[in-house]
């Protein structure tokens, strides 16, 4: 087993002195501490310090404080190569580094490499990572101490001044009771992550591989505009202030603040004072009222100062600043199978993987000059205006936009840009940079998940798309509309622009390939009645015969009549008779599931050999929405927004979404450790993209590209291909 070890630390990392308040909040509301930053962040703050460290090598629990003789059995096990385990790793990883190593302490090097970490096996086992609930859901012998959440407020934060005692940190020897149960509480830690870890089996050899290119990602980080970070937050205050107090003058002073237009606030009390009752004031119903409801000029006004000041996307600017490096890099953006049970990556902080990639509507004059509308036809940089055209966002667009924000007027971005937090929010992926002397060198898979389900489903028409012009959007919708495909495909070439049918077939493939009915295709952005929409629905499964066969389920229906005979059939009904049949293997094409009693497991082994978990399967009779009787089929895991774990319930259509999206990842991953070998370190990476760091002058695109289109064996045969590459200096799309 692999000795573990186990740091508690304090500092002020993650929080502000607030002078009114008279003692610390934290940066980021609702967030404190660690919370609102990055393990890397906290670990670089000069409060920081170890409270103690707790490991066992194999021979019992040890307890290092400071003071004490340093852990020289411990440094000699990491100089002899040994490996060392800790839950969420790389928090352990960063205060040996930039806590222990400063110079008042001198601690050895610790090999990223040699760390192992327990979390990190635990959610790629489909389970959650965090120490408490892993306690809940095995339930060792050895638990974690539930005192150590209120010790931890105690100790490792800072406390508000008094007027006897002005230190921050409460020492040992002022409070020597604390720190004892702290200690045991550090000791007790330890003691539970091994019988847990213990309780998890290890990753296999490639996704260990996996991993530790994760770790190297993540402390690796990314560069960052700092000074275009800084133009951007200096142009959102200013429209803060300027919309804040168009908001205060509309409501009379009743709304002090953009925050206040929220369900039961000031906001809302005055919204219902004008007669607007509105039943949620998300970004959805406040864009629903905006667009389409019969509001009053001034109470439009304020839900529109709601939509500006309230984007998402700007928010992301304070998660950069908070999460900046001491080097202008932004780390630890990512977790190892933080997805639940697809093995996909997860985000953290700024969460590169939705970075927005468009913005407004523009034109360009022929001088170069570009802006969001005509300007009266008369170009205010040359004073022409006959030849003008529509200018779609990208690195030209970006750069321009950044050039304006760098003036720091707010007057000057509204003016040529419009809406200023609309034009940041769409600069906010161009901030991620290259480190001077260096390029990025970027490419993606074409519609991968669309390739994948043709390839796993066996639908051959696609296949040949795929293998061809890989027009996939613009072939379902001249399957759909009957309109020649040449046609469609032409008017791109004569135009320049994508054929307005193109959207309709966008919309079909990205509702309809894991079995979304007519809601699901609504939020596509499918358009008609709700028969329109069921039509067009069953069409698309029509065409494409072996994609509702691989779902799979539990009843036939009988051609040419409205009748059903019971069948188990497809990735569902795999699972169903793996579930009744437990300890053996039901396999369905490429797809496997096996429930395994011992550890009451429900595996699917996937092509690339690893398979994805399922804890605590169980069946229990229902009726679908045709009222058949069928075996419901549900798990424990994580809820679909990822906040809680409980029972879930799975379907035909979710199962092949999550053998699509694993398998999809596995093709990614691997490409990821290619290219990383050959010279391209991974600096960024999403579902479909990879983003390297590379000296300028080193390799190409092409070479990039060829590198991602290497077929593993059980790929092999696999239309898989990465196109539309670039090289730059800022991350674009």
């Amino acid at each position: 087993m692999i000795p573990t070890m186990d740091f508690e630390t304090y500092s002020e990392a993650g929080y502000e002195f607030n002078p009114a308040l008279g003692r610390f909040v934290p940066l980021q509301k609702g967030k404190p501490g660690l919370k609102g930053i990055n393990a890397a962040v906290y670990s670089e703050h000069p409060s920081t310090r170890v409270i103690s460290l707790a490991y066992d090598l194999g021979e019992g629990e040890v307890l290092w404080t400071p003071g004490c003789t340093p852990p020289t059995e411990l440094f000699k096990h990491i100089a002899d190569g040994g490996l060392i385990e800790a839950h969420n790793s790389g928090f352990e990883y960063y205060i040996w580094l930039n806590v222990c190593g400063r110079a008042d302490m001198s601690w050895p090097p610790l090999p990223l490499d040699q760390l192992r970490c327990s979390a990190s096996k635990a959610r790629a086992w489909g389970l959650p990572g965090a120490l408490g609930k892993l306690s809940e859901v095995l339930n060792p012998a050895e638990k974690k101490d539930k005192r150590g959440a209120q010790l931890i407020r105690l100790l490792s934060v800072p406390k508000k001044p008094t007027k006897t005692c002005n230190a921050l940190f409460r020492s040992v020897e002022g409070y020597p009771d604390l720190y004892r149960e702290m200690y045991e509480y550090n000791i007790q830690d330890v003691v539970a992550e091994k019988a847990i870890s213990a309780m998890i089996p290890e990753l296999t050899e490639t996704e260990l591989q996996v991993w530790l290119l994760d770790q190297k990602i993540n402390t690796t980080g990314v560069a960052i505009d700092t000074e275009g970070l800084q133009n951007c937050l200096s142009i959102f205050y200013q429209a803060e202030q300027k919309y804040t107090t168009e908001l205060i003058v509309i409501t009379d002073g009743e709304v002090q603040t953009v925050g206040e237009i929220s369900k039961g606030s000031a906001g809302d009390k005055w919204l219902i004072e004008q007669g607007v009752v509105m039943a949620s004031l998300d970004k959805e119903h406040v864009k629903d009222a905006v667009d389409n409801g019969n509001l009053s000029p001034h109470c439009k006004r304020v839900l529109e100062i709601r939509q500006i000041l309230g984007a998402s996307s700007v928010k992301k600017l304070f998660a950069l600043e908070r999460m900046l490096s001491w080097d202008d890099r932004l780390r630890d953006m990512f977790m190892y199978c933080g997805a639940g049970r697809t093995g996909r990556f997860a985000g953290r902080g700024p969460q590169p993987q939705n970075l927005k990639n468009s913005g407004p509507t523009l034109t360009q004059c022929a001088c170069g000059y570009m802006a969001v509308d005509l300007f009266g036809n008369r170009c205010p940089e040359c004073g022409g205006g006959y030849d003008m055209s529509a200018l779609e966002w990208g690195a030209t667009t970006t750069e321009a936009a950044l050039g304006t924000i760098a003036t720091r007027s707010l007057d000057a971005v509204e003016a040529q840009w419009g809406d200023a937090l609309e034009v940041v929010g769409s600069c906010l992926r161009g901030l991620f940079i290259a480190l001077a002397g260096h390029d990025l060198v970027c490419s993606d898979y074409s519609a991968i998940e669309a390739v994948v389900l043709a390839a796993l489903a066996g639908e051959e028409w696609r296949l040949d798309i795929f293998r061809t012009h890989g027009k996939i959007y613009e072939a379902s919708a001249s399957v759909a509309l009957g309109v020649p495909l040449q046609e469609i495909l032409d008017h791109k070439a004569n135009t320049g622009k994508h054929h307005p049918l193109r959207k309709k077939g966008k919309v079909r493939e990205l509702a309809n390939g894991y079995g979304g009915w007519v809601n699901s295709s609504k939020v596509f952005g499918h358009t008609g009645t709700d028969d329109e929409i069921k039509a067009d629905i069953l069409k698309w499964r029509e065409e494409s015969p072996t994609i509702p066969e691989f779902w799979g389920g539990q009843w036939r229906k009988e051609p040419g009549v409205w009748r059903f005979t019971p069948e188990l059939y497809g990735l569902e009904g795999a699972v169903v008779k793996a579930l009744l049949y437990p300890d053996n293997w039901f396999t369905y094409r490429e797809i496997a599931y096996y429930h395994d009693t011992v550890t009451d497991v429900l595996y699917c082994a996937l092509p690339s050999d690893r398979s994805l978990a399922y804890h605590k399967p169980r069946l229990t009779v229902g009726t679908d929405p045709r009222g058949l009787e069928v075996q419901q089929i549900s798990y424990y895991g994580k809820n679909r927004e990822g906040y809680s774990y409980g029972r879930q319930y799975t379907y035909a259509g979710k199962l092949a979404e999550n053998v699509c999206q694993a398998v999809a990842r596995d093709i990614l991953v691997a490409a990821m450790l290619r290219v990383d070998a050959a010279g391209y370190p991974v600096v960024l990476h999403v579902h479909d993209e990879i983003i390297s760091e590379v000296p300028e002058g080193f390799g190409s695109v092409e070479e990039f590209e060829k590198l991602m289109m290497v077929r593993e064996p059980w790929f092999s045969d696999w239309p898989i291909k990465a196109a539309g590459g670039w090289r730059g200096k800022r991350y674009r799309k």
